[in-house]
């Protein structure tokens, strides 16, 4: 049985990449990485869209005061890791349609999009509507 690709938005990856450093954080930064695991143990394909790296390589830098090098770095990793979904015009044309039908903030619109664009069945993210589908992909909130 062939498993369908999941991909992660940028909050899952920030608390793994610990970002934050709150008692809460440290919290899912442990849920993040079992996640993760989890996921790759079941042999599932993962995916990360290019916006994901972006706003992560911002957080990087802004929140945990990394310098640009070294959040670079980062996403290195976070590229050798992941199959990344580029913001191609069929993405960011899928992504208006979504933000304008849907109200949605056109960041997390791009970051949709793209799961869907690569089949995705699962966006896992804790800033989209728990349980919100759409175009065969569904976000799950890992950290309810």
């Amino acid at each position: 049985m062939t498993c369908l690709p999941h991909a992660f938005d940028t909050n899952v990856l920030a608390y793994a990449d610990g970002v934050l450093e709150t008692d809460a954080d440290i919290v899912k930064r442990k849920a993040a990485w079992d996640l993760i695991g989890t996921v790759i143990e079941q042999g599932t394909p993962l995916f990360v869209p290019a916006q994901v790296l972006i706003e992560l390589h911002d957080l990087l830098v802004r929140k945990r005061r990394l310098p640009r090098d070294d959040a670079a770095a980062s996403i290195a990793l976070w590229q050798q890791r992941f199959d990344v979904i580029p913001t191609s015009t069929a993405v960011l044309d899928a992504a208006m349609e979504l933000s304008a039908r849907h109200k949605m903030r056109i960041f997390d619109a791009i970051i949709l999009a793209a799961a869907s664009e690569v089949r995705c069945d699962i966006l896992y993210s804790e800033d989209m509507q728990h349980g919100f589908a759409w175009r065969g992909v569904e976000v799950v909130n890992p950290f309810l």
